[in-house]
């Protein structure tokens, strides 16, 4: 998992504006050391199938954003959504 967040910064990339996993500490973890300053709101697995569509659709729309900006506005809409249910880990 190192080896995939390390090769982007490697090449020049900046750091993603989202971040999203499924809850694996182990993934977690590499986030938060090689991705500092990049957002996380890790999810837990849905525990209700039926929102598991939604928050996909969601995230899938942050990180496909056309602009920077609109990134920005769709994670600040996912968060404003989802981050009672589905606090982010630290």
């Amino acid at each position: 998992m190192h080896g995939l967040l390390r090769d982007p910064k490697r090449r020049g990339l900046a750091d993603p504006l989202l971040v999203v996993t499924d809850g694996a500490p182990g993934l977690i973890r590499a986030v938060e050391s090689l991705l500092p300053a990049a957002p996380a709101p890790a999810l837990p697995r849905a525990s209700d199938p039926e929102s598991a569509p939604d928050i996909a659709i969601r995230a899938r729309a942050c990180c496909e954003a056309a602009s920077p900006a609109l990134a920005t506005v769709l994670r600040g809409d996912f968060v404003q959504v989802y981050e009672r249910d589905l606090p982010a880990r630290t």
